[in-house]
């Protein structure tokens, strides 16, 4: 697995894997990050920072992501965000990390960390934009550190009774990290969902994204909310390529905590699992 996963961080595969796993979360993972038209609160930041306007007043998140069971390196991604509403307008900061140790040939810490900066304002109950400002900083064991920076533009609108529509496009500015031996262009991609809550405690989402030199990503989600909101029940399905990968998830809600869990299931890798706390009030 050692041989493995160095072979895919830090060879062939580097360029396509830097800053990959930003957009994550135990809600949209649970849905195979069909989360674009309804997402929502904190975890809505790097899906569509939109969503952010949802927040009331104050919240508070953090999750731990265990990609692949680890792979024997201790891939992972964790978080912490902070948010706050003022009248039409909601600030977030986001940190996350996201790294392995590494051994043999390239030994040492990898690391991809992020701090995004959200600004979301609603226009109207029918109209709401977002925008992230990302600080990308790469330590890798060849070159050392390096930093990049992007920005980000979200667009969720209601369109007819309970369907919603999102816009989400990450790095417009397409940054890219400079190496010693190369250039890594970060993702840069649109995303666009349309979402159905056909009653109070249901939402289906349909969801497609289409990064640049790679297959048109295809994501489906289901939420259920039982019990006046207290439980949740999702699930997902992510097609990209000949790649199909399914999606689980659950909550536990009660006001002012939440904790919630996400797992999903690659065919050719061991389980991610992923748990957040969050606290809104």
């Amino acid at each position: 697995m050692r041989i493995t996963i160095a072979f895919l961080l830090m060879l062939g595969n580097l360029g396509a894997m830097l800053f990959s796993d930003i957009n994550t979360s135990p809600r949209a993972l649970g849905r195979s990050g069909a989360f674009v038209a309804s997402a929502e609160g904190l975890e809505a930041v790097h899906f569509n920072p939109a969503g952010v306007t949802e927040i009331s007043n104050f919240e508070v998140q953090t999750y731990y992501k265990h990609l692949y069971s680890g792979l024997s390196v201790g891939l992972h991604n964790a978080s912490i965000a902070v948010a706050k509403r003022w009248k039409n307008s909601v600030i977030a900061f986001n940190f996350q990390d996201f790294g392995a140790s590494l051994k043999g040939e390239y030994e040492g810490r990898y690391a991809e960390d992020v701090l995004t900066v959200t600004y979301g304002y609603s226009l109207s109950k029918y109209l709401r934009f977002g925008t992230n400002f990302s600080f990308y900083h790469l330590q890798e064991p060849r070159f050392g550190g390096t930093s990049s920076f992007g920005v980000d533009l979200g667009i969720i609108t209601s369109i007819y009774k309970s369907w919603q529509m999102g816009v989400f496009v990450q790095n417009l500015n397409a940054p890219s990290i400079h190496g010693d031996y190369d250039n890594y262009r970060l993702p840069r991609f649109i995303a666009f969902g349309m979402s159905l809550k056909p009653m109070r405690n249901a939402i289906t989402e349909i969801a497609v994204r289409k990064e640049e030199n790679y297959p048109a990503r295809f994501m489906i989600g289901q939420e259920l909310s039982l019990f006046k909101g207290m439980i949740g029940l999702r699930g997902g399905l992510l097609s990209e390529g000949e790649l199909t990968k399914f999606s689980f998830g659950l909550d536990f809600n009660k006001a002012p905590l939440k904790i919630t869990y996400g797992m999903q299931y690659d065919p050719n890798l061991p389980l991610t699992h992923i748990i957040g706390v969050s606290y809104g009030r």
